[in-house]
């Protein structure tokens, strides 16, 4: 027989003519190669043939893969075109000429995403011609199995920390005492570093000592340096880094003075006994024999509730305005709160016209007996109506330029209206002039009792929540675990709770309402979850909640009571034109139909069978709040002695006595 001979060719040609290899690589979608080797002797029923039909490979899910094998090709005779495909993942191959008469398959695991068994074939076809339209003539395809084990990733060690959160306190002549926290990691031992995240540009604060190590777990000593910082609220995370696994701690530094800073409500009624909460810090230092004075009249009882807190009680005082004290026999602490009396004032029907309006907000201020409209997309603007004794009349406007905020909020001790314009503006209530900028935007802000508003910035969907410090006149991210992004906000009229509500869930899903106590400044998750919520209502103290929720398929409101703690109590009946409103001491809700302009009052102290007793058979208001045919939307309030009801809409504002 004479000498062997091997003739090589480009695969690339070959793929240009080959219909074979095409089908190969539709069905495929395999790397397709192709040589043509030359065998000895004659043709037979067995013109080539591997080394093996399988290969095997054992790897670790998203590891480096393990070593290629090979499988050898012998031509044992003849001319022979060698084509090779492959079905499968998580491997590639190649073949290669190694001889006259001899080639190697190479198969190359890859780095698997997926644990679990990968089974795959790289098919080897003979055929006679470079053509290649069909294999040899009584000689089937070589096929070798690729099996790939891919064992699931270890669990990366995670880093651990002995405190979820830190929180210091201190004064501005004190620096708040250091505290101890604890790193770790699951398994194994780490050298870690650590880093801090500020919240704004107010840094240098937080200290943290060592700042890194070779091993975990470690102890570390956290402190804050009060240096220049004036009273306020400051955040920061302190970030603990172990190759690739990190732990946030949030920590918080509040600086205060002992002082007494808000009373609320601000605003009582001549001649009639009230109940306040006092707001500021340092109360403890008076917890023995504690006495609060208004003006120089004593309080009737008074309640130490925490260093930051008092309820207090004072009889009926005459119309003026009455500094708060609150001291003991040894210590009177410095105070800026004020307790302002006035008559009561029963306001006559009125429909105040508010042409192209769109009311995105109206709040009701006591003391200056006004109106507050936020008009938002058209007018942009805010308008103060005021009572001059006998009618309402325009009180000054403060122009937005944009619709960047959901709304307006006055500050618990009356002092200045706030709103967001890209930047946070105060605006002084009695002249609507602005007062000047914030260091941070908060969008549709509502104020607890403690002097902090609450609101998101951004519209987007994991738009961070914000507090401001109407003291400090800073806004600072809330540094807590619990996510509040993409919510909104709604106080109760005390200011002493906050609701914080999910304002857009996908169809078909739910998520809690988060409740914020200003009495001990924490954040809960409420038992209920809801999904479009419709309508939000909190009484005075918080203690009723009016919650409406919209279904997804369904135009109608369907408005539930709970008590503080979301019991449900009963529903109110289902409507799609209904506004709610609860009086402050939340024994009564109202609605108002837009299709029928008549206000409905519901009994809330007797539930009955899932529903409460009507009171009468509704009250017809006059004059409609919004343009017939241009909508329904209206802006319902109650004044804070429960006497007046405010309707606003694109038409006007209806002041009415509350039925």
């Amino acid at each position: 027989m004479g000498d062997c001979k091997v003739k090589r060719t480009r695969a690339t040609s070959l793929v240009q003519n080959g219909g074979l290899l095409r089908n190969n690589i539709v069905v495929l979608l395999a790397f397709v190669a192709m040589s043509f080797l030359a065998g000895c002797g004659g043709s037979s029923d067995s013109d080539y043939s591997v080394s093996s039909n399988s290969v095997s490979f054992s790897g670790v899910q998203g590891a480096t893969p393990p070593a290629p094998q090979s499988v050898g090709l012998t031509v044992n005779s003849g001319l022979v075109y060698a084509v090779t495909a492959q079905s499968g993942e998580c491997f590639t191959h190649s073949f290669a000429i190694t001889g006259k008469t001899t080639g190697v398959i190479t198969v190359y695991p890859s780095s698997c995403p997926t644990a679990g068994i990968h089974y795959g074939t790289i098919t080897v076809t003979g055929c006679s011609t470079e053509i290649c339209r069909y294999g040899l003539e009584g000689s089937s395809s070589q096929t070798i199995q690729v099996v790939y084990n891919v064992t699931p990733a270890p669990a990366a060690p995670l880093m651990t920390s002995s405190a979820e959160a830190l929180e210091f306190r201190a004064s501005s002549s004190a620096p708040p005492a250091a505290q101890t926290l604890t790193i770790g990691i699951s398994s194994g031992s780490a050298a870690w570093t650590s880093s801090i995240e500020y919240a704004n540009a107010t840094t240098g604060w937080l200290n943290v000592s060592p700042s890194a190590g070779p091993t975990l777990p470690a102890s570390v000593t956290v402190s804050g340096s009060i240096g220049s910082l004036s009273n306020g609220r400051y955040s920061a995370n302190l970030v603990f880094t172990s190759g690739s696994s990190v732990v946030k701690v949030p920590v918080t530094l509040e600086i205060f003075d002992p002082a007494v800073n808000f009373v609320s409500p601000y605003v009582g009624r001549t001649s009639v006994e009230g109940e306040v909460i006092i707001r500021g810090h340092g109360f403890s230092s008076v917890s023995q024999g504690p006495q609060v004075l208004f003006g120089s009249t004593s309080a009737s009882a008074v309640n130490v509730v925490n260093d930051t807190e008092i309820r207090a009680k004072y009889p009926a005082l005459a119309a003026g305005s009455y500094p708060v004290t609150v001291k003991n026999s040894t210590v009177t602490l410095p105070s800026r709160a004020r307790l302002v009396v006035m008559d009561r004032i029963a306001y006559p029907y009125a429909a105040i016209p508010t042409p192209n309006a769109y009311p995105s907000d109206i709040i009701y201020d006591s003391e200056r007996r006004s109106l507050y409209l936020y008009n938002d997309y058209t007018n942009q603007r805010i308008d103060a109506y005021r009572f001059n004794g006998a009618t309402w009349v325009m009180g000054g406007t403060f122009l937005v330029g944009n619709h960047l905020t959901d709304g307006v909020a006055l500050s618990p001790d009356g002092t200045e209206l706030l709103i967001s314009m890209g930047t946070l503006q105060r605006i002084s209530p009695s002249t609507l002039q602005t007062m000047g900028q914030a260091k941070s935007s908060v969008l549709n802000p509502k104020f607890t009792n403690d002097g902090f508003a609450f609101g998101r910035v951004g519209y987007s969907t994991d738009a961070p929540i914000y507090s401001y410090d109407v003291l400090a006149q800073q806004a600072n991210p809330l540094n807590t675990l619990i996510d509040l992004s993409s919510r909104g906000t709604v106080a109760s009229g005390d200011g002493s709770k906050v609701l914080f509500l999910y304002f857009n869930v996908a169809a078909g899903s739910t998520r809690p309402i988060i409740v914020y106590n200003a009495a001990d400044q924490s954040f809960s998750t409420s038992t209920l979850s809801t999904n479009r919520l419709a309508a939000l209502q909190m009484d005075r103290t918080g203690s009723t909640i009016l919650v409406g929720v919209k279904e997804d398929s369904q135009p109608q409101i369907t408005p539930t009571i709970y008590n503080g703690s979301f019991a449900a109590l009963g529903s109110l009946p289902t409507s799609s034109d209904a506004s709610y409103v609860l009086s402050p001491d939340g024994r009564y809700a109202y609605a108002y139909y837009t299709s029928t302009k008549l206000i409905r009052k519901f009994d809330l102290s007797a539930p009955s069978a899932g529903s409460f007793v009507e009171i009468g058979t509704g009250t017809p208001v006059a004059d409609s709040p919004v343009v017939p045919g241009n909508g329904n939307f209206v802006r319902m309030i109650i004044s804070p002695d429960g006497e007046t009801l405010f309707l606003a809409g694109n038409s006007n504002i209806i002041v009415m006595p509350a039925p």
